[in-house]
């Protein structure tokens, strides 16, 4: 990846430290933030989600549990989403304590984040209750992958969640 090795060795550090860590891509848009990360994760992606632009949060949710059923390697249209983001979040907990993933670095990518979390949709109450009950405690390692935008862009001290800050400028 051509002029980005201060973002890649941001990643290397983070994924090398042996314990759960939380890191926040932002740039503005069209800067290879989610190019970056599929690139460095590649097949290690656990779970992806990317937010649906004006998505409301029972489409937020529904599309939450198809990223869920995907990684799962499950087809088939959606039964039932769950019916908030606590509920949501402890689903991909169990999905990630599956026996399929013992053993294994469990990487969490979620993109377009500012299209999620909105001020109506609750998902910082199950995402933070995510991330202190189980994520941050896991014994083992657990990355969790968060893209956004400049203006929007979650600091180290507006959630007291995040670990590394990886920030995207244009190139040229």
């Amino acid at each position: 990846m051509v002029g980005r090795q201060k973002e890649i060795d941001i990643l290397k550090k983070a994924q090398a430290s042996g314990k759960p860590e939380l890191v926040a891509v932002i740039g503005r848009r069209r800067v290879g933030k989610t190019y970056l990360v599929r690139s460095f994760f590649g097949e290690q992606i656990d779970f992806e989600m990317v937010g649906l632009k004006d998505g409301n949060m029972e489409q937020q949710l529904r599309n939450f549990t198809y990223s869920l059923k995907e990684a799962k390697g499950q087809k088939g249209p959606v039964e039932k989403a769950p019916k908030d983001w606590l509920a949501a979040f402890h689903e991909l907990k169990e999905f990630l304590e599956s026996p399929e993933k013992e053993n294994k670095k469990k990487v969490v990518f979620i993109d377009e984040l500012p299209w999620v979390a909105t001020a109506k949709s609750d998902f910082l109450t199950g995402f933070s209750y995510f991330w202190n009950s189980y994520a941050s405690r896991s014994r083992k390692q657990l990355f969790l992958v968060l893209i956004t935008t400049f203006g929007l862009a979650p600091n180290k001290n507006s959630l007291g969640l995040i670990d590394h800050v990886v920030t995207m400028e244009e190139l040229f």
